[in-house]
């Protein structure tokens, strides 16, 4: 995942670096854009277990939602050719491991040939039984599993849902040379901030960017322990002058994490 490092020196001994760390790992189900949002990886349905290739006919899928009985999606799957679609039916959610979003059972797409998908996006959703609604193309990242330092691996079982993936269309021609580029900082704004005792003290702020580069909301991913610190990192944020992404060569809403990290030395 591509880094900007931006380090500010604010006072002479507090110095907190800014770090823009692009798309979270994980997609979470607090999408200011959308009521749903998606992880992705290929997989190894044989082995029940992730591929270590990004190459594949099979990707499993793993929806969080704003949703307390059902939800239904349709994602867009980009490789760096084509675009391909499939709808996942109205299944039951149930909160996961953090006890604030909501997710139906992964679901297994498998593609009529191995494709190399780089992104994919919840294209529209329907939640508890809703009609389903057109969503902003907030693209998630698709790459390889990373291994866990326990060496744990996940598995989704033999009864798991099979979900066809159908091919849509082939990508236009892109004058600007790429299928996604992240939100980037154009201008940084921040202010001072008060000495601490602490050192090393990180805190993390998702930051909604619009089409436009405006930040249209943020808010704590995780805090850094000190009240000030978690503010000046929000404030600076919410300040701080972006760069939209661009999909297919087309401005689009994004999520990007801020690291922001005070040391005091």
């Amino acid at each position: 995942m591509t880094r900007l490092a931006r380090v500010l020196a604010i006072l002479v001994l507090m110095l907190p670096s800014f770090v823009v760390a692009g798309t979270p790992a994980r997609a979470v189900a607090s999408n200011y854009f959308c009521a749903a949002s998606l992880y992705t990886i290929p997989w190894n349905p044989g082995a029940d277990a992730p591929l270590a290739s990004s190459n594949d006919a099979y990707y499993a899928v793993q929806i969080y939602a704003a949703a307390k009985k059902s939800v239904q999606t349709r994602v867009t799957f980009i490789t760096g050719k084509d675009a391909w679609s499939a709808t996942l039916p109205s299944s039951p959610v149930k909160p996961d491991a953090t006890g604030k979003d909501a997710a139906p059972a992964p679901v297994l797409v498998e593609f009529p040939k191995a494709i190399d998908v780089r992104y994919a996006y919840v294209d529209a959703v329907g939640i508890d039984g809703g009609a389903m609604t057109n969503c902003p193309s907030v693209v998630q990242q698709v790459n390889v599993y990373q291994p866990r330092a326990n060496g744990s691996s996940p598995h989704l079982g033999s009864d798991v849902a099979k979900i066809d993936g159908t091919f849509l269309q082939k990508l236009p021609p892109l004058s600007c040379g790429s299928v996604y580029k992240e939100a980037t900082v154009r201008q940084h704004v921040s202010a001072p901030i008060s000495a601490y005792a602490q050192t090393k003290q990180p805190a993390l702020v998702d930051v909604f960017v619009d089409s436009t580069g405006r930040v249209v909301s943020t808010k704590l991913a995780r805090s850094s322990g000190i009240a000030g610190v978690d503010a000046n990192a929000i404030a600076s944020a919410q300040a701080t002058i972006y760069n939209p992404a661009m999909f297919l060569c087309v401005p689009v809403v994004s999520e990007v994490v801020w690291q922001y990290t005070y040391t005091r030395e």
